[in-house]
C-alpha cells in the first residue's frame, strides 16, 4: 500500500492563500476604516496573488519582490487617486478619505510624494538591470508617471486614473512575461 503525500508545494500554496484569505478578512473588516492603512493593505493585498506562483515554482527572485514593491507604489498612487475622484461623495458621506481626513493640498502633496517614490524606485530598477527587455515596461511607466503627476497638478484625476489603469494592466503582462 503507497501513501499518498502532498506535495510540499501545495502545501507551501495552500498556507499562502490561508493566509491570504485571513489576510483579506482583517483587511475588511479591521483596516477598512483606517484611512492611511486601508489603501497600503488593498495594495499590497492586490498583488499578493502573484507570489503564488514563485512558491509553487519554489524560486525567490529579488528582482521580482523589487518589482512587486514597485508595482504597489503604483497600484497605491491609483488609490489615491480614487480619492481624488470621490472626494465630494467622501466629504457628504464623511468617509474619512485621505482627502477629507488631511485636506486636499496635503493629500495632493502626499499623492505627489508616492509618485515620486514610484520614479525612484522605477529608475532604481532600469540602473540595476539596464539592458533588460522587461525593462521596456518600467521606461513606459515612468513617461506615464510624469504626465500623471501633470495631471494631477491640473486636477486631472479622471485622466489620472486612466493612465494608472493602462499601467497595471501593463505591469501584469510584464510581470508575467519575467
Amino acid at each position: 500500500m503507497t501513501s499518498h503525500r502532498l506535495p510540499s508545494a501545495s502545501l507551501k500554496i495552500g498556507l499562502f492563500f490561508i493566509g491570504f484569505i485571513s489576510a483579506l478578512w482583517v483587511y475588511s473588516h479591521k483596516l477598512q476604516r483606517l484611512s492611511f492603512i486601508k489603501e497600503l493593505a488593498a495594495s499590497a493585498l492586490s498583488i499578493t496573488c502573484f507570489f503564488a506562483v514563485l512558491l509553487h515554482y519554489s524560486k525567490f527572485y529579488p528582482y521580482i519582490f523589487i518589482y512587486g514593491a514597485f508595482y504597489i507604489s503604483l497600484v497605491y498612487g491609483r488609490e489615491l487617486v480614487k480619492q481624488f475622484i470621490n472626494f465630494t461623495g467622501d466629504k457628504v458621506l464623511n468617509i474619512q478619505s485621505l482627502p477629507v481626513s488631511l485636506g486636499v493640498d496635503k493629500a495632493k502633496s502626499f499623492l505627489n510624494f508616492v509618485i515620486v517614490l514610484s520614479v525612484a524606485g522605477g529608475l532604481g530598477i532600469l540602473l540595476h538591470d539596464v539592458l533588460m527587455l522587461r525593462n521596456y515596461f518600467i521606461l513606459f511607466t515612468l513617461f506615464c508617471l510624469v504626465s500623471v503627476l501633470t495631471l494631477t497638478k491640473y486636477n486631472k484625476y479622471k485622466s489620472a486614473n486612466a493612465v494608472y489603469k493602462v499601467l497595471l494592466v501593463a505591469g501584469i503582462v510584464n510581470f508575467l512575461w519575467m
